[in-house]
């Protein structure tokens, strides 16, 4: 969706981010809609959201949604480029329940709140060290609470389940399980093989009475 535009006049953009696809807003500064696009979320989607913003205008900033997540890619694509970028704060339950809930509606609801000044926010940078050593640390911490949440869900088997557990517990050194053994061995009382078995009869070399 487009509409009539001067081209001399300043350019607002807003973007609700999304795994694939962005959603692009453009308002004047006037707060008049100049139109709404889809984008896809590669480096072409972002060259064409930019000539697209460019085309209707100077641009004064852009307002996105999720630009530590989703944005990140789009945060740093137009940074290079120059572009003012400025962090939005998604929409509160209650307003997206007054206005209703669509991507178009809130990519032009983010362009609205840096028209208004009502966010002023700058993203932080996601292109140094600093910024890779965090993912790592958000991935590491993902995964220990993904292994956590599956520990819990075992211990929450019945007593005849345990088995599964047990597999995912370390293997015994042989040691202990030696001595493990020796434990239960300790105790169990040797036999006398000196004495004659009944079924088997005298054992050899031990010696038997001779009738008188």
């Amino acid at each position: 969706m487009s509409r009539m535009r001067n081209k001399t006049a300043a350019v607002i953009g807003g973007v609700d981010t999304h795994a694939d696809t962005h959603q692009a807003a453009a308002l004047n500064e006037q707060g008049r809609l100049l139109g709404v696009r889809p984008f896809a979320t590669t480096e072409d989607g972002y060259r064409q959201l930019l000539a697209w913003l460019r085309n209707l205008g100077p641009i004064r900033a852009v307002g996105i949604e999720g630009s530590g997540s989703y944005g990140a890619g789009l945060t740093r694509h137009l940074r290079a480029a120059g572009v003012p970028v400025v962090e939005v704060n998604r929409p509160h339950a209650h307003t997206r329940a007054r206005r209703g809930k669509t991507d178009a509606i809130d990519a032009e609801a983010a362009a609205r709140k840096v028209l208004a000044g009502e966010c002023t926010a700058i993203p932080k940078d996601t292109t140094g060290i600093a910024e890779a050593i965090r993912q790592l640390h958000l991935a590491r911490a993902s995964a220990v609470q993904a292994r956590t949440a599956a520990l819990n869900q075992l211990d929450k088997l019945p007593q005849a389940l345990h088995r599964p557990r047990d597999l995912l517990r370390p293997p015994r050194r042989p040691e202990e399980s030696c001595s493990n053994h020796l434990t239960v061995y300790r105790n169990v009382p040797v036999r006398n093989t000196a004495q004659t078995s009944p079924e088997r009869g005298p054992r050899a070399g031990t010696p038997v009475a001779q009738p008188g």
